[in-house]
């Protein structure tokens, strides 16, 4: 299975949260910015700060914008068994009794699905390396990416780096 594009689902409802995180911190270090108190005191250390933040906002809102564009090329069906799964949070049972299929056909087609999704997003140039470079710096991303690696026994160590949220 795609383990990135399983994330950037993962990652998909929490968008929203993280971009009102980023806000409240661009906000809160542009108001701190005049005072030679606030951390490191130098207005153009912190106006970085707020850049990346701005940055990492940006970035949280393409991954919302490249979702929304991949599945829209998918058909109806694998559309929905991914809403279903990762956006409304449906247990398989659920879904299961939703699509009337057997278990087994069930988790069939929602890796089909997913397989489906990642290919539409290699498609349109946002590939596994991409999203590795993009987004593995954020550690709550970084944890969905190796619990999605867990589960399937193949947990990938990354190279530890500090959040630009965490470290802001």
């Amino acid at each position: 299975m795609n383990r990135f594009a399983k994330t950037i689902l993962c990652c998909y409802n929490a968008i929203p949260t993280m971009v009102k995180k980023v806000d409240r911190l661009v906000y809160s270090k542009a108001v701190k910015s005049h005072s030679n108190s606030y951390g490191h005191g130098n207005t153009l250390y912190q106006m970085d700060r707020i850049v990346s933040l701005l940055n990492v906002k940006n970035d949280l809102l393409l991954m919302r914008k490249i979702t929304d564009k991949a599945l829209a090329c998918l058909p109806v069906k694998q559309r929905v068994l991914i809403v279903s799964k990762f956006f409304h949070n449906m247990t398989c049972e659920q879904i299961q009794q939703a699509v009337n299929v057997s278990m087994r056909t069930l988790f069939r087609q929602i890796n089909a699905s997913v397989n489906s999704f990642a290919s539409a997003l290699i498609i349109e140039g946002y590939d596994r390396e991409w999203f590795i470079s993009t987004y593995l710096s954020e550690r709550w991303i970084k944890h969905i990416y190796n619990t999605c690696c867990e589960k399937q026994g193949l947990c990938v160590q990354l190279p530890q780096e500090q959040s630009i949220l965490e470290s802001a």
